[in-house]
């Protein structure tokens, strides 16, 4: 096997250094410095047996609730949509903005049901729920969780 001339090898500890030094970086400051990460999902250890989760659900003619899912919000998908309210609710100035969150979904619902993109009937409202469920590892309590508070309601 041949031997890496010198030139090679510099760049090589170079580009290492570099590497290092950004990624060290990332993880002291705790910030997003791309292409370094300080990986903050995997940051810290979950000790909870716990799941908090934002969902919505359209409310139909007759009051009843049905579960609105990814498809129903595009295009959000429901991580992205859960961050985003938390953040809101997070921020005392911001929490407010709940709502209207809430209403644009609503909106974006009966875009893509009269557009023929989804199916589902049409809606009279939409509720927003932080809901908490005790993790079961069999998942019998999926309907059931230990906490279901409402954040926000929109009627027509």
């Amino acid at each position: 096997m041949p031997e890496m001339s010198r030139a090679r090898q510099r760049f090589v500890h170079a580009l290492l250094a570099v590497v290092l030094t950004g990624s060290a970086y990332a993880v002291v400051t705790g910030q997003e410095a791309w292409p370094f990460s300080p990986y903050p999902m995997y940051a810290k250890a979950e000790r909870q047996r716990t799941l908090i989760r934002y969902e919505t659900f359209g409310i139909q003619e007759d009051r009843s609730e049905i579960r609105l899912d990814g498809r129903h919000l595009r295009p959000f998908i429901i991580s992205r949509f859960s961050t985003a309210i938390k953040e809101l609710q997070a921020d005392p100035a911001r929490r407010g903005r709940v709502s209207e969150a809430v209403e644009d979904c609503l909106r974006r619902y009966d875009r893509l049901r009269l557009s023929g993109k989804i199916q589902g009937p049409p809606l009279i409202g939409m509720r927003l729920y932080r809901t908490k469920w005790q993790l079961d590892p069999l998942a019998r309590n999926i309907d059931q969780p230990v906490e279901r508070l409402k954040l926000a309601e929109i009627l027509r």
